[in-house]
């Protein structure tokens, strides 16, 4: 049964990637074309970093709602989804669309949906500590998280801007 839900959590997890993968290799020359931030990432790495960010969301998933969804964590499943559901629309927003603005106001999004989890996070960590904290499921990696939305920010609002 652990399988299956690792399995569920890591295919709801690609998904991004998959509606992705077109719509970026068919637009790479407008990218190209782009005034290019100086954090900007070379070509070639995108696929590799983007498929491992998609893998450790699918395993901080599986690690934080493997064992069922109830009402414990009911709002972090809805934000977690919300959160790959606002990545989903990214991609097409940016390089399909080709709207920098629109993209910039998805990342808010994210961005907001990333600090209200944080708040929660924070919330639920003092206390737990009260109570001999045990079994913090996935701050470490919502903050990882957070550090690639801002950078992702910073790398949009130069484009946007330039």
């Amino acid at each position: 049964m652990k399988a299956i839900k690792f399995i569920f959590w890591m295919l709801v997890c690609q998904l991004p990637a998959l509606v992705s993968a077109s719509v970026v290799q068919n637009n790479m020359g407008w990218y190209n074309a782009l005034n290019q931030a100086p954090l900007s990432p070379p070509n070639s790495v995108f696929g590799i970093v983007w498929g491992f960010l998609y893998v450790l969301l699918g395993l901080c998933a599986f690690l934080a709602f493997g064992n069922g969804i109830n009402n414990k964590n009911k709002i972090a499943v809805m934000c977690f989804i919300s959160q790959l559901a606002l990545n989903m629309c990214w991609t097409p927003v940016f390089f399909g669309r080709q709207n920098p603005l629109g993209a910039l106001v998805l990342l808010a999004g994210m961005l907001g949906l990333a600090l209200f989890q944080l708040d929660l996070l924070r919330v639920k960590i003092c206390k737990s500590y009260l109570k001999n904290m045990k079994g913090q499921p996935s701050g470490r990696d919502r903050l990882l998280y957070l550090k690639k939305m801002i950078a992702k920010l910073f790398i949009e609002l130069s484009k946007s801007v330039v």
